[in-house]
């Protein structure tokens, strides 16, 4: 045995050692993202895959929400390691894994802004297998008021029991609040529009934790609320309905490439609003235009069909 090999050996049981000494206490990111591969990956060094894995998902909680297909696209992960993340992640029940004391590191993915397009009414087996696991890991949807996804999501939250929902919407009109859940209402002055409407949206940007989109690769607001997530380093989840797929996307740039996958008119079109780096302001706007003076306010609401 070489020199090499007897030195990852002994680092990977060095690992092991300080973890049942200490636990996760005073561990790197990736040392916690190594420590998970030296149970998967046997006789081979695995801390630049445990460092690539970081660079590509961000965090620990980033690599366990990552798809299958996504893992195996690391070079050096295998085809066993993206199963046992997997299991990792729904044995911790997808709260918060907690490798580091300073929270900041981390951000506990808590709650959910779920959106999409009006086009999209009728949930199938992929969208509803990711609601159920939004329902079974307890967490918290933010969602608005409108007709077609928002309304189909509602439908299904309701029927399931989810109780921990709030509705978006402008001040006076809740349109669809079909569990009777909480509501919170945006008030703004000026005429009702795109760009009214798009203040609620950017109040649930900036409530959520991460993003679960329906798009049809056409809606221009679908496609605007993936850029506000992002523009707040918020990861979304978008179902993307002409191939029947859901994709992450966790960096501004991943837009394009998505975008690609539009058709040609659409491309064009859509991408006319791609937003310049850093243009938070457009993105999450607290007024838009006449619509100054814009708050928030909570109530509770009954159920609207």
């Amino acid at each position: 045995m070489s020199k090499e090999d007897l030195h990852y050996l002994g680092h990977r049981q060095r690992l092991r050692d300080r973890f049942l000494k200490t636990g996760l206490d005073g561990f790197a990111d990736y040392e916690v993202v190594e420590l998970l591969l030296t149970l998967a990956i046997p006789r081979s060094d695995v801390k630049q895959t445990a460092k690539a894995l970081i660079a590509r998902f961000g965090n620990l909680r980033g690599i366990l929400d990552a798809e299958v297909e996504e893992l195996r696209a690391i070079p050096g992960i295998g085809t066993v390691t993206p199963v046992a993340l997997k299991i990792t992640r729904e044995r911790q029940g997808g709260g918060r894994l907690c490798v580091c004391t300073d929270p900041d590191k981390e951000r506990v993915m808590s709650t959910v802004f779920i959106g999409g397009s009006r086009r999209i009414g009728r949930l199938n087996e992929v969208i509803r297998a990711r609601l159920d696991d939004i329902v079974d890991r307890g967490l918290r949807v933010v969602i608005g008021d409108a007709n077609g996804s928002d309304r189909a999501v509602q439908a299904y939250l309701a029927g399931k029991g989810h109780r921990d929902v709030v509705v978006y919407c402008m001040a006076g009109a809740c349109r669809n609040n079909l569990g009777g859940w909480e509501i919170q209402e945006v008030e703004a002055n000026g005429e009702r529009g795109f760009d009214y409407y798009a203040l609620k949206d950017a109040q649930m940007a900036r409530k959520a934790d991460c993003g679960f989109m329906l798009w049809d690769g056409k809606s221009k607001g679908t496609f605007l609320n993936m850029q506000r997530l992002l523009e707040v380093r918020k990861p979304v989840v978008i179902y993307f309905a002409p191939d029947r797929q859901c994709v992450t996307i966790r960096q501004p740039e991943e837009v394009k490439t998505l975008l690609a996958r539009c058709q040609p008119g659409d491309r064009r079109r859509l991408s006319l609003l791609l937003a310049e780096p850093g243009d938070k302001e457009a993105l999450l706007p607290l007024d838009e235009g006449a619509l100054a003076g814009s708050r928030v306010r909570t109530a509770r609401g009954s159920a609207r069909i």
